[in-house]
């Protein structure tokens, strides 16, 4: 049996892989992505919120977790989403050791790299150490930006990939994209090329934004920046005053840890970053 899955995007796999394993708890650390949330609760999984840590500016992923067991999954999204923080592959294999099962979300890891030197993170893939109580999941749409294709794969235990093969539904993958994967898993050259462009955009977007007066922004190693607002200003009216100016920026007071001035600022082109800069300076002002 295989321990490669392809799945319908990684919402799907997402699901799939918390019925499968059928876990008691799943612990989730917030701020993050609420499908996580969303399928543990439709698994009839009780779930367990903990806090990401703040320490010198930066997020963290608590290192002291409480006592779990065979029944538990916790689940990491490397990097997060919405913070973009990194989370250690040794923290990460130390979870697993202490005797839970581990999801680990690299859907947005290939587009990632150290925010200091730019290089990447996909070294620290848990790919390799995908097996037993390990699951690894990706996004090929996040990575090659192909939303309508819906792609990603999940890297498990035979026995854990089994049961996921047997849930989905048939067919959850059609021909077209069956057919893209293949194409787009071997043009590496598309991926260092945008991660590299990323990288160097994102700290020049970080420091455009940096010099706004009361803007907070905490950069990490994702594509996009996270940024707290200055009172009194809320995300959700930042958000709409942006939009009328045909700037799209996320407001991620929607997710759950963050408050109503927290927004996130997608990396784009160095033209769009700059407008986007220049756009909240103007209102901010």
């Amino acid at each position: 049996m295989e321990r490669l899955l392809i799945g319908n995007g990684a919402s799907e796999l997402i699901s799939l892989a918390v019925r499968a394993l059928a876990p008691r708890r799943v612990i989730v650390f917030d701020p993050c992505y609420s499908e996580y949330e969303t399928a543990a609760a439709a698994a009839g999984c009780t779930v367990e919120h903990m806090a990401l840590q703040r320490e010198n500016g930066s997020w963290r992923t608590p290192r002291y977790l409480p006592a779990m067991c065979e029944d538990d999954l916790v689940v990491v999204a490397q990097p997060n989403n919405p913070t973009g923080h990194f989370t250690p592959r040794d923290h990460l294999l130390s979870m697993a050791a202490g005797g839970c099962n581990l999801m680990v979300d690299e859907s947005f890891l290939a587009l990632s790299a150290d925010p200091v030197h730019g290089s990447t993170l996909s070294a620290e893939s848990l790919v390799p150490d995908a097996r037993g109580s390990v699951c690894v999941i990706a996004s090929l749409t996040k990575t090659f930006c192909v939303p309508g294709l819906r792609l990603g794969y999940v890297v498990a235990d035979e026995s854990w990939i089994g049961r996921m093969s047997d849930l989905r539904e048939p067919w959850s993958v059609n021909g077209i994209a069956a057919e893209a994967a293949v194409s787009l898993a071997t043009d590496q050259e598309h991926v260092e090329r945008s991660r590299t462009l990323i990288a160097t955009e994102r700290r020049r977007l970080a420091r455009g934004l940096a010099r706004i007066p009361g803007l907070h922004v905490m950069e990490g190693c994702a594509p996009w920046v996270l940024a707290e607002l200055p009172e009194p200003f809320t995300a959700a009216a930042v958000r709409s005053s942006l939009l009328g100016r045909g700037i799209a920026i996320r407001d991620a007071s929607t997710f759950r840890g963050l408050g109503e001035r927290w927004i996130r600022v997608g990396v784009r082109t160095p033209d769009e970053n700059g407008k986007v800069a220049e756009a909240l300076a103007v209102l901010l002002s």
